[in-house]
C-alpha cells in the first residue's frame, strides 16, 4: 500500500502530500499550506520542534517512535478520530519530509464500525467544526437537508453555508470558545440548491487532554416547521385583532344608525304630529335589525332556502316601488313578456330593494334606474340598478359583499349614508338565487347587475358548487376546531398530516363549504375574495405557510391566473413549491397558466380530499 508521505517548508507548512494522505488523514481542501504540527496534541509540539530542529542540523532519519494523536477528520471513514502512527521524519534539499505505512484500517482504526455507522445515519444532523471554524466532519443526514455532497462540505468554511447568519455563527463560537453549551440557537443555512433553511443548533466544545481546543460537537434541527407554526399563529392574530376592531367600528356605527330613529320617536310620543315619521322610522330600525340577522347567519356559513313561486316577471318589476327612497326611482323594464316564471319572489324583491336603498344614499342628481332585460329567445333575465354621483372603490365593495362589518370608506365609516348590511345581504341572496352580484363604477356613473336564468315551468337554484348532494350531508363545524389542540404538534416532537390550505374564491357560500370540508377532513384553512387578497396572503411573509392553494378564475379586482402567475414568481424566487390547483367551470385554462392541477365546477367533497391528498405536501 502506498505510504503517507508529505514534504514540509521551513515553518513545517504542507508543501505537498501523496493520495493516501489526503484520503485517510487529512482532506485535501485542508492540506496544503497546513501547519503539520497542528494534526498533533500541543503537549507534543515543542519535542517535535526540537526533532525537526535537529534533522535540519544534520541529524536525518529520526524515528518517532513515540505515538502522536491526530485530530484531524478521517476521510476514509468519514468520522473523526484519534489515530494512532509512528513518522519518520528528514531533511534534504532544504525541505522536511515525513513518511509512515500506510494504515492497516482493519487492525489500526480504533473506532467501531457500528459506532460509525450510528454517528453517520442518525436521524438529526450532526457537524464537527474545527478552531478555524471549517467542517471537519458531517454526518450523512445533515448532507441530505443542505443537499451537499461530502467532498463540496467536508474541508470548507462553515461560513460559506450560513452567509445570511454570519454575525450570529461568529457570536456561536465565542460562546463556545468561552466553555459555555448553546441550545436552540437559530442559524439560517443556504442550500445547495439556493434556498435558506432555518435550522436550530445545539453545540458545545471537545477539548483535548491538554485543555486545547479539538472540535465543536453540534447538532442541527430543522427549525422550518416552528417557522411557518409562528407565521400561521401571527396571521390568525392579525386576523382576529382586525376583526375585533372592526366590529367594535360596526357596533359604533350600528348605534349611530339606530340613533336617530330613536330620537324620532321619542319626540313624537303624545303629539301625533310626526305619527308618520315614526312609522317609517321604526319599519326602517326594523328592517335594519332583520339584515343584520341574516347577515350574521351569512357569516356563518347559513344558506337561505329558495322558495320558488309562480311570478309574472312584467307585472313584478313594473309594479315594484321602495319604501324610504329619497331619490326617484326609474324603471325601464326591457323586453319583458308576461309569461310566468319560477322565482322567490321575497328573495329578488330584498336584492332589488336593498341595492337601491344603498344607490339612494350615493346619487347625486336624486335618481335611482332600475334596468330589466329579457333577450328575445332567452330564459336569461338582467336586472341592473344604478346612479350618477360619487365613485366608489371596487375593493371596498367587494369587502362589504363579503363582510358586512367591513371598516371601510363606504361600509361603516361615520360620514357614510348607509350601514353596508344591505349590500351585504344582496349580495348573499343572489348567491342563493344562483348568481353574483357585478358591480362597475366610473367617473359618470356607478351601477350593480346580477343575472338570472327563469324557467317557465321549473326553475332549480343553480349555486355554483352544488353539483353534489354531500355538500348538504357535511354538518357546520366550529371554526374553533381548526386550531390545533395536539400539544405533542405544537411542539414538533411528531409528524402531523394536518395540512394548512388557502381557498381563493369570490363566492361566499363557495368559501364557507369548501372551508367546512377541508376542516372535517383534519386540515386548516384560510379564505382570500379574491387574486389580489390571494397574493398578499401568500407573498407578504418571510414564509410561505400553506402547502395548497384552491384558485378560482373568474373573480373581481384579480382573477386567478394573473394571482396564480404572481405567487409562482415569488414561490421561485425563493425556492419553494406551491401547488396551485385551479377551481373552474371553464373547459381549458391553456397550458401556460401555471397550475399544478385542475378541479371543474361543481366539484365535491372528495375531490377537494382528492387535490389536498395528492398535492398538499
Amino acid at each position: 500500500m502506498d505510504p503517507y508521505s508529505v514534504t514540509l517548508d521551513d515553518k513545517l507548512d504542507i508543501k505537498s502530500y501523496t493520495k493516501s494522505f489526503v484520503e485517510d488523514i487529512l482532506p485535501e481542501k485542508c492540506a496544503m499550506g497546513y501547519n503539520i504540527l497542528n494534526l498533533f496534541d500541543s503537549g507534543d509540539r515543542e519535542s517535535l520542534k526540537h526533532i525537526f530542529a535537529s534533522c535540519k542540523t544534520g541529524r536525518t532519519d529520526i524515528a518517532l517512535t513515540k505515538k502522536k494523536t491526530l485530530v484531524v477528520s478521517n476521510a476514509s471513514n468519514n468520522f473523526p478520530v484519534k489515530i494512532h502512527i509512528p513518522w519518520t521524519v528528514s531533511y534534504t534539499d532544504d525541505a522536511f519530509s515525513m513518511k509512515a505505512d500506510r494504515l492497516d484500517e482493519g487492525r489500526n482504526l480504533v473506532e467501531a464500525e457500528e459506532l460509525k455507522d450510528f454517528f453517520n445515519r442518525a436521524p438529526i444532523a450532526l457537524h464537527w467544526l474545527s478552531d478555524e471554524g471549517k467542517v471537519l466532519w458531517a454526518n450523512d443526514r445533515e448532507l441530505s437537508v443542505l443537499g451537499y455532497s461530502r467532498e463540496e462540505y467536508i474541508g470548507e468554511d462553515i461560513m460559506n453555508f450560513c452567509p445570511d447568519s454570519r454575525d450570529d455563527v461568529l457570536t456561536i463560537f465565542t460562546e463556545l470558545g468561552s466553555g459555555n453549551t448553546i441550545r436552540d440557537v437559530p442559524i439560517r443555512f443556504r442550500t445547495k440548491d439556493g434556498r435558506i433553511k432555518d435550522l436550530l443548533i445545539d453545540s458545545n466544545v471537545n477539548y483535548k487532554d491538554d485543555g486545547s481546543f479539538n472540535h465543536t460537537r453540534c447538532f442541527i434541527r430543522d427549525d422550518t416547521g416552528r417557522k411557518i407554526r409562528e407565521a400561521r399563529e401571527e396571521t390568525r392574530k392579525a386576523l382576529s385583532e382586525r376583526l375585533v376592531a372592526e366590529k367594535e367600528k360596526f357596533i359604533a356605527k350600528l348605534i349611530h344608525h339606530m340613533k336617530t330613529p330613536l330620537h324620532i320617536m321619542r319626540m313624537g310620543v303624545g303629539t301625533g304630529s310626526v305619527q308618520d315619521e315614526v312609522d317609517t322610522s321604526l319599519k326602517g330600525m326594523s328592517k335594519m335589525l332583520s339584515n343584520l340577522s341574516d347577515a350574521v347567519k351569512f357569516d356563518g356559513g347559513y344558506t337561505k332556502p329558495v322558495d320558488l313561486v309562480d311570478c309574472d316577471i312584467s307585472e313584478f318589476i313594473s309594479g315594484f316601488s321602495v319604501d324610504n327612497i329619497t331619490s326617484s326611482l326609474q324603471i325601464e323594464p326591457s323586453g319583458l313578456s308576461n309569461t310566468k316564471v319560477r322565482v322567490d319572489t321575497n328573495m329578488l324583491s330584498t336584492v332589488i330593494e336593498e341595492v337601491v336603498l344603498f344607490c339612494d344614499g350615493y346619487s347625486s342628481d336624486g335618481v335611482v334606474t332600475l334596468v330589466a332585460i329579457n333577450p328575445a329567445g332567452t330564459d336569461k333575465y338582467s336586472f341592473c340598478v344604478s346612479y350618477r354621483g360619487k365613485k366608489l372603490n371596487e375593493v371596498v365593495v367587494q369587502n362589504i359583499f363579503h363582510r358586512y362589518w367591513t371598516s371601510d370608506s363606504i361600509g361603516i365609516a361615520d360620514d357614510s349614508p348607509t350601514l353596508g348590511v344591505g349590500l351585504n345581504i344582496a349580495f348573499n341572496y343572489t348567491q342563493c338565487l344562483g348568481s353574483d352580484l357585478w358591480f362597475d363604477s366610473t367617473d359618470e356613473s356607478t351601477s350593480f347587475r346580477f343575472d338570472l336564468r327563469l324557467e317557465r315551468t321549473q326553475y332549480v337554484s343553480k349555486r355554483r358548487m352544488s353539483g353534489s348532494t354531500d355538500w348538504d350531508e357535511i354538518n357546520p363545524v366550529d371554526d374553533k376546531s381548526s386550531i390545533r389542540k395536539d400539544l405533542p404538534k405544537l411542539l414538533g416532537l411528531n409528524e402531523s398530516t394536518e395540512r394548512h390550505i388557502l381557498v381563493v374564491e369570490d363566492n361566499t357560500m363557495c368559501q364557507k363549504l369548501m372551508k367546512r370540508v377541508i376542516v372535517k377532513l383534519g386540515h386548516t384553512c384560510d379564505v382570500a375574495d379574491n387574486g389580489s387578497m390571494a397574493v398578499d396572503m401568500v407573498c407578504s411573509k418571510d414564509y410561505v405557510i400553506y402547502d395548497l392553494v384552491l384558485m378560482d378564475i373568474r373573480m373581481p379586482i384579480m382573477d386567478g391566473i394573473e394571482a396564480t402567475r404572481i405567487i409562482l414568481e415569488y414561490t421561485k424566487s425563493k425556492r419553494i413549491k406551491l401547488p396551485i390547483v385551479a377551481v373552474s367551470a371553464e373547459e381549458s385554462l391553456g397550458d401556460d397558466t401555471g397550475f399544478t392541477s385542475s378541479l371543474k365546477k361543481p366539484t365535491s367533497p372528495a375531490d377537494i380530499e382528492r387535490m389536498i391528498s395528492e398535492y398538499a405536501y
